[in-house]
């Protein structure tokens, strides 16, 4: 299904469309308007903020590290068009916004290491050398990128980027919320052991209460992942957030 090409990137490889599962999909979405399609859902960050706290680990680069090994492992992330064409990065980095010490953003470029301290140590030299160098460096062209945003004000839920005709539609655009408390439940007053999330923004009941025994507040983080839809569907996004929550769930586990 895949063809290597000769062509300048040597990590990149270009894919057969025409063997290529997709293909009817692919040329169906390709010439819309707009081809990208949205999906926020909220992910459960607590092992993560207490991991990252634990090793003192920026919460921001860690949920990054995270965030950018599942785009990847999920291969359809790692998808670009070029005039016409798919190709597939061998590795994808990240590219994010950073906010200056006057409200304003800059953009910061991390390559990605499958190690979360060393990107994370990494991560934050390259954070304080962009807030003193400022300025808006872009990457035109560059599609070896996921791009970042970072909400940290909002626990949104719904999202919509700005985009340019045809410039880099087909590079994702991932945004990271604002965590909140929400209290989960496992027994309220019933035998029932299915976790149930009672809300996300209102006081926190006493534990100690007997209807909200087997009680756990979390923190759960909204994030928004726009896709091109010539390149995946729900379901990889679906696989996006899946293997996220596994990631986060097993820091420390090994």
């Amino acid at each position: 299904m895949i063809k290597e090409q000769s062509i300048k990137e040597q990590n990149i490889r270009e894919l057969n469309i025409d063997t290529w599962k997709r293909k009817a999909q692919f040329d169906f979405f390709l010439d819309y308007d707009d081809p990208t399609f949205n999906v926020t859902a909220n992910v459960d960050v607590t092992n993560l903020r207490t991991y990252a706290k634990k090793h003192e680990l920026s919460f921001f680069l860690a949920s990054l590290f995270v965030s950018t090994k599942v785009c990847n492992l999920v291969d359809e992330f790692r998808y670009r068009i070029r005039d016409g064409k798919v190709f597939i990065h061998d590795r994808i980095d990240a590219g994010s916004t950073v906010l200056m010490d006057d409200n304003t953003f800059t953009f910061a470029y991390f390559d990605y290491v499958d190690d979360i301290h060393e990107f994370c140590k990494t991560g934050a030299a390259i954070v304080e050398n962009c807030k003193r160098k400022g300025g808006l460096e872009t990457r035109d062209g560059d599609d070896s990128l996921i791009f970042y945003s970072v909400l940290p004000w909002v626990s949104f839920t719904s999202l919509k980027n700005p985009s340019k005709t045809g410039k880099n539609v087909s590079i994702p655009k991932i945004v990271l919320g604002k965590y909140f408390e929400s209290l989960q439940v496992t027994s309220v007053g019933t035998s029932s052991n299915s976790p149930i999330v009672v809300s996300s923004n209102l006081p926190i009941v006493d534990s100690s209460n007997s209807s909200a025994r087997g009680s756990a507040v979390r923190l759960l983080m909204p994030i928004s992942v726009e896709a091109h839809h010539s390149l995946m569907d729900g379901f990889h996004v679906g696989q996006y957030f899946q293997i996220f929550q596994s990631i986060v769930d097993s820091l420390g586990n090994h």
